[in-house]
């Protein structure tokens, strides 16, 4: 006799599996879509796309919309916006934000100058 409460726990296990897989493959391809947009010059689509990730806490997102602040591309320059962003994604324990932390800190771009924060992140 077939077991259904055995396999009813694999499907159910099966469907929550599937379910946390969705989101993550959607925010990869829409991270992915951000990219080829900021490739060919959409840098508005590819600030559009990236910004609905990086509420939800894609730290890829994230980091790129820090860098279009600190370099001008899809906004104007804005050093303090990209330091205050930077620091977001640092504390969560990404290098290259930390590292690009510490520069900010180490040059007084987009924050006071400061060697002590800056050997801190470093």
């Amino acid at each position: 006799m077939l077991d259904t409460t055995r396999i009813s726990e694999h499907v159910a296990t099966l469907l929550v599996a599937v379910s946390l897989c969705v989101p993550t493959l959607v925010s990869a391809s829409a991270f992915e879509e951000g990219l080829d947009a900021y490739d060919i010059g959409k840098y508005s689509e590819a600030v559009e796309l990236w910004t609905r990730l990086a509420n939800d806490g894609h730290q890829g997102a994230q980091f790129n919309l820090e860098v279009m602040y600190e370099q001008g591309v899809g906004f104007s320059l804005d050093l303090k916006q990209a330091a205050n962003l930077y620091k977001k994604v640092a504390l969560k324990g990404d290098i290259a934000a930390q590292f690009a932390v510490a520069a900010m800190y180490e040059k007084g771009m987009g924050v006071e100058l400061n060697l002590n924060e800056a050997r801190k992140w470093y």
